[in-house]
């Protein structure tokens, strides 16, 4: 995963060069495999190299072209076949993916960024006609951010590289804080943390010309498609299609795969299929607790150990949990106010991979969200299929209890009743909702100028025609500023260890069939993804298509939790930047830590979830922001 930072300025440029580097070495550890600046005239563009693909092994970037083009390209070009047969190019060429986005350009101009499959940023600029484009994948896997004045417009794989830049103010955004700390805001994915400072939106590109800026929605899923196969056991067979294509994709590198497996549907069907590939080195690593049995899946490890013939590394836990250790190397490298509850474990996870010669890991993560939908329960509602929909959430029931299920059931009468509602009445339904039940007390923390941005709206994909709502659920999913957030956190927490991390469920061609299919399919029966189980049931030990519970880690979380609470009491007690810069109110923030800090000594007391988010914010704003004190 490379990086990538530039400027394009209007006019001449005093010391361009000196900051191209400043920005270029915050990027540095994007760039095990060196480093290349270009600065012609008014522009400037700068490059970190890590090479994976075979294909780019001996290529030097930014690319610069006869014609006045310079590319910088961080990615990975999955449809290079399609691609090389459209630009008349030969099949065995082995040219670069920055190089085959070159020649589509040069073929489609402007539309070339809708031809293109895969994960990747990239900057193109065009000399002769004073074009710059900027665009980010479908799905947004890999992030790139800009600043735009009337001077000059500046552009970088991460926030930080920006930040260097000395006439970019470095102020927080209030707005951008609301999205992030708060529900029921815009959901506006171009919108950072940073003030002024904005993120190319997936499946968009962004046209700068001399005296404009135009920003272009150049690819999207068909919301009103839909694909019908004879029986469930073609639907079976064309997601598994799917699915290996998808893990192929992202083993196309010149060195050894690093597999996260827990021993779930999701990681074991990747290290499966990455097995069956054979074309690279698998490295599968794990994780287990001692003495906790809801946290053991060691069983099912070594029946995917035994069926495969292959070891998989484990690493324990117990010790590993805990959010203050590393905090703020954490918060400066993810760029948002959050902290991982395990980041212990998560270094040693990318650091085995690092030190087994990997430089992609393969994770299961998202197949939890995509393939066990619930909104299909109303598709079928309103068909007057109830007596299937009673059957399904019965179904459900045998493999979740308690609270699992109570909650399953309240969420399809919540959608059953928002289908039946007309989008305009949607939004003053909601605020009057709010008015009834008030705000939560944890939320009052915060002053009314920061509440302020949280109000009752209607999200895009609301306003939107689906041909069902099954697809508006999926399609949601994809689009919710919360999984833009968590892909941007994982791409740069993963390159801090010179990793690029991948995830199979997010291949636009599986979410596009998942969402085209009737949402009945995937949890065929009721069983809770019955699709992903059936289609792997050749490839998978029985133990583990048949299983019926989840390892739970909240106990390790839980306990280094309460290891750190007094640290994080004692930080938020006093001379908080959290409450000098307005954010929450001083007084109920110290009369809730002076709570907190009786209950602690309570023997299974957990504090409220906000603690640990006000303590996460208390440190980004130091990180970023105290020297304006």
């Amino acid at each position: 995963m490379s990086g990538l930072a530039g400027i394009w300025a209007k006019h001449s440029y005093p010391e361009l060069d000196f900051i191209l580097d400043k920005m270029s070495s915050a990027l540095s550890h994007r760039g095990p495999d060196g480093q290349k600046n270009i600065i012609d005239q008014n522009f400037a563009l700068a490059f970190q190299q890590m090479r994976v693909t075979p294909e780019e092994a001996h290529e030097t970037q930014p690319l610069m072209d006869p014609n006045g083009l310079y590319l910088a390209f961080d990615g990975r070009i999955d449809n290079r076949e399609s691609l090389l047969n459209l630009c008349g190019l030969s099949q065995g060429l082995q040219i670069s993916d920055a190089e085959l986005v070159l020649h589509c350009y040069k073929k489609w101009d402007e539309e070339f960024a809708s031809k293109l499959v895969g994960e990747y940023a990239f900057s193109l600029f065009d000399k002769k006609k004073q074009k710059l484009f900027l665009a980010r994948d479908v799905v947004g896997i890999r992030p790139l951010y800009y600043y735009i004045d009337n001077k000059h417009l500046v552009f970088a794989s991460e926030i930080k590289a920006l930040l260097t830049h000395p006439q970019i103010p470095k102020e927080p955004s209030d707005e951008g804080l609301a999205e992030f700390m708060l529900s029921n805001t815009r959901q506006d994915t171009s919108i950072t943390c940073f003030k002024n400072i904005f993120a190319v939106e997936p499946a968009h590109m962004l046209i700068f010309e001399s005296n404009s800026f135009r920003k272009k929605q150049y690819w999207d899923f068909d919301t009103q498609k839909t694909i019908s196969f004879s029986n469930f056991e073609e639907y079976s067979q064309a997601f598994f299609d799917l699915y290996k294509k998808s893990v192929k994709r992202r083993m196309r590198s010149s060195y050894p795969i690093a597999v996260t497996v827990s021993g779930g549907l999701d990681s074991s069907t990747i290290f499966a299929l990455a097995q069956l590939e054979g074309k690279n080195a698998i490295f599968g690593i794990s994780f287990y607790q001692k003495d906790n049995p809801r946290a053991d899946e060691t069983a099912f490890l070594l029946e995917l150990e035994k069926k495969y013939v292959a070891p998989i590394h484990r690493i324990e836990v117990s010790a590993l949990a805990g959010i203050v250790q590393d905090a703020n190397k954490v918060l400066y490298q993810a760029e948002v106010p959050s902290l991982d509850y395990t980041w212990q474990l998560t270094q040693k996870i990318f650091e085995a991979a690092k030190n087994n010669g990997a430089r992609t890991l393969i994770s299961g993560h998202w197949g939890d969200q995509l393939l066990f939908p619930q909104a299909y329960l109303v598709d079928l509602a309103k068909k007057f299929s109830y007596l299937k929909v009673k059957k399904h959430l019965g179904e459900f029931n045998q493999w979740y209890i308690g609270d699992k299920t109570d909650f399953l059931n309240k969420v399809f009468i919540k959608s059953l009743l928002r289908s039946y509602t007309p989008t305009p009445l949607v939004s003053p339904l909601r605020k009057l909702s709010k008015l009834i039940r008030g705000s939560p007390r944890d939320f009052l923390i915060f002053t009314k100028n920061f509440r302020h941005w949280q109000h009752p709206i209607l999200y895009p994909w609301e306003k939107m025609s689906f041909a069902s709502e099954h697809a508006r659920e999926t399609y949601s999913e994809i689009r919710k500023k919360h999984t833009l957030m968590s892909l941007d956190w994982n791409n740069k927490i993963s390159t801090y260890f010179q990793i690029d991390q991948s995830f199979p469920m997010l291949d636009r061609d599986i979410l596009d069939f998942i969402m085209a299919i009737p949402g009945e399919m995937i949890n065929w029966g009721g069983v809770p993804r019955a699709l992903l189980r059936n289609a792997m049931k050749n490839i998978l030990p029985s133990g583990i298509t048949n299983r019926k519970w989840k390892g739970d880690m909240t106990y390790p979380a839980s306990e280094g939790l309460d290891k750190d609470m007094p640290l994080i009491i004692n930080q938020l007690s006093h001379n908080t930047e959290i409450a000098r810069q307005g954010f929450v109110n001083a007084q109920r923030l110290t009369k809730l830590m002076k709570q907190v800090k009786v209950l602690s000594r309570t023997p299974g007391y957990t504090p409220p979830w906000g603690v640990t988010e006000l303590y996460a914010l208390e440190l980004w704003l130091r990180q970023y922001f105290e020297e304006k004190k």
